[in-house]
């Protein structure tokens, strides 16, 4: 492997985990010079279509590989990479829910072919996904940021994740952030930092009109307006940018 793997996976449904892996996925590619390739693995979602407005496009996802061991060469990866407006590539998931969707895509084996074509990846995981994981591609990851929103049932789901990468013993850089903090119920970033037994690298705010923005003008469109949310999630990105190792 080559490029650099950045998984994303979400503590809870709804923490926002998916709005700041586009973001920052959106950011790099508008301000750095690597390929950068957003990777959604939400079978069953059209999430990640909707926000690229694909939904009205014909576009080749993840399903559309149909049976195990089916050779990823340069010709597959060209026909599932989409173009967006912003420079980002983009691989979609199966529309349908597929149980055995990534049984067959080979996980690790494609991820091997990727970094072979493109510098970062930035994968939205789904976080029952990450604990089917195993330890070999796990020590492929060059970072894991776990996305958490400030209520408590949030906060302890970090807990859980945690436990698991430092039960196997698992060298992985992390950073965890906290999103959407100033929505009630929530927890003090004080107690939060006191609760989870891992340092908070970022707190990041809700902003309505960010938020309507990103859903109907892109990811990419939020960094239009230097707003605190933006220049907390581009303070990240950067900040991500030269800890992979890139300056």
């Amino acid at each position: 492997m080559s490029g650099k793997i950045i998984v994303f996976c979400g503590a809870k449904g709804g923490c926002g985990c998916s709005f700041l892996c586009y973001s920052i996925a959106s950011f790099l590619a508008l301000n750095k010079e690597e390929n950068i390739l957003l990777l959604d693995l939400h079978a069953g979602s059209c999430a990640s279509r909707a926000v690229f407005d694909l939904l009205e496009k014909e576009t080749k996802d993840l399903g559309d590989i149909n049976k195990k061991g089916q050779d990823i060469d340069l010709t597959l990866l060209r026909n599932l990479v989409i173009d967006t407006e912003s420079s980002l590539n983009l691989i979609l998931p199966p529309l349908a829910k597929q149980s055995n969707y990534l049984n067959k895509l080979d996980l690790a084996n494609f991820l091997d072919q990727v970094c072979r074509h493109f510098d970062i990846i930035l994968i939205d995981l789904p976080s029952f996904l990450f604990y089917d994981l195993s330890m070999d591609l796990l020590k492929e990851l060059e970072r894991m940021v776990i996305v958490s929103s400030s209520n408590l049932v949030s906060v302890s789901n970090v807990n859980l994740l945690l436990s698991r990468l430092d039960g196997d013993q698992v060298n992985l850089q992390r950073d965890l952030i906290i999103n959407k903090y100033n929505l009630r119920p929530s927890m003090s970033p004080s107690m939060i930092n006191s609760y989870i037994s891992h340092p908070v690298k970022a707190f990041v705010p809700y902003d309505r009109d960010i938020d309507f923005l990103f859903l109907h003008k892109g990811p990419a469109a939020i960094f239009q307006y230097n707003l605190r949310i933006t220049s907390i999630i581009a303070s990240f990105s950067n900040a991500l940018y030269e800890e992979i190792g890139y300056v």
